[in-house]
């Protein structure tokens, strides 16, 4: 462990992932606050809260559950990139901008059927539009998280062929083993390498 740490420990605050990754937190805070908080209207003749896009229960809880799993989804993939040296996952950044598209496609939906006086507007639009930024947030990242496993995958193949002094014209001639990377397994990845 070092005792003074370097430039790039400082320099990695104002990288472009840590911006990414406080967008993240903001807009998931911003969904499912928002309908947490504001999303539930009382009219006279029920008790209870009732949900503001449309009075569909299933709306406002799957808003703030996708909120919820993004917001604990941006503490989690950090510190895997941290463990797994730089290689995460990119299927589970797609799947998140994917429950991200469906959440805005169903409170849009939901919202346009809404026709009550007793809904609090702005919020419903405030998560609307967060969910929306959400989606472009996501597909920023999975691109990058992509960018870096194509890097990842050529630098290893380079530091295969040369710490083995492998001719690349007679050794490399199998397509197995170049679309490995392009298939995102590590494990068979690596096997068919050091094989």
């Amino acid at each position: 462990s070092r005792a003074v740490p370097h430039l790039q420990d400082y320099m990695n605050i104002f990288f472009p992932e840590t911006c990414q990754t406080c967008l993240f937190y903001v807009f998931a805070i911003v969904v499912f606050g928002t309908i947490s908080d504001q999303g539930y209207y009382s009219p006279m003749s029920k008790a209870n809260g009732t949900c503001m896009f449309n009075n569909n229960e299933c709306a406002c809880s799957y808003a703030v559950g996708v909120g919820v799993l993004a917001f604990v989804a941006c503490v989690v993939f950090p510190i895997l990139d941290i463990i797994i040296s730089k290689i995460s996952d990119a299927t589970a950044k797609t799947a998140m901008t994917f429950l991200w598209f469906i959440c805005f496609c169903v409170l849009l939906n939901q919202w346009s059927r809404t026709n009550s006086e007793y809904v609090m507007a702005d919020a419903a639009r405030a998560a609307i539009a967060f969910s929306f930024f959400s989606i472009i947030t996501w597909v920023s990242l999975t691109h990058n998280t992509q960018l870096v496993w194509n890097l990842l995958c050529k630098q290893l193949i380079y530091n295969a062929v040369t710490a083995a002094n492998i001719n690349f014209e007679t050794d490399f001639q199998q397509p197995n083993r170049l679309e490995l990377c392009s298939s995102g397994s590590y494990a068979s990845f690596v096997s068919a390498v050091y094989m």
